[in-house]
């Protein structure tokens, strides 16, 4: 039963368990490819870009999963569905603005 719930809510914790390794993947990887000037596509855009899918995907991730899992079947699954999905649209809103913050680059910063 447990397993079920994990399923479908792990899609809450994207950003948190996606930060570590994208901040070690921007810094050893992304920012050597795209580098970081100003005036064309850079690291800070990749990161910008990143963010905006990982955010779309989680919400379409979790709509799916708890559709196959617990379907709309009666009003308090839908109300329980309802309020999820608002929850995970204001958290991912949130981290997502955390992790754009936590992984951009200072034009004066990288050399």
């Amino acid at each position: 039963m447990l397993k079920k719930y994990i399923k479908v809510y792990i899609w809450f914790f994207s950003f948190i368990l996606l930060y570590l390794p994208y901040r070690a993947m921007n810094y050893f990887a992304i920012l050597k490819i795209f580098g970081n000037n100003p005036h064309t596509f850079n690291a800070n855009d990749v990161t910008i870009a990143t963010s905006i899918l990982v955010a779309l995907l989680s919400v379409l991730f979790f709509v799916l999963s708890y559709i196959k899992e617990f379907g709309l079947k009666t009003k308090k699954e839908i109300i329980i569905f309802s309020i999820s999905l608002l929850v995970l649209i204001i958290s991912t809103y949130c981290l997502r603005e955390f992790f754009i913050l936590g992984n951009m680059w200072d034009n004066l910063d990288v050399i």
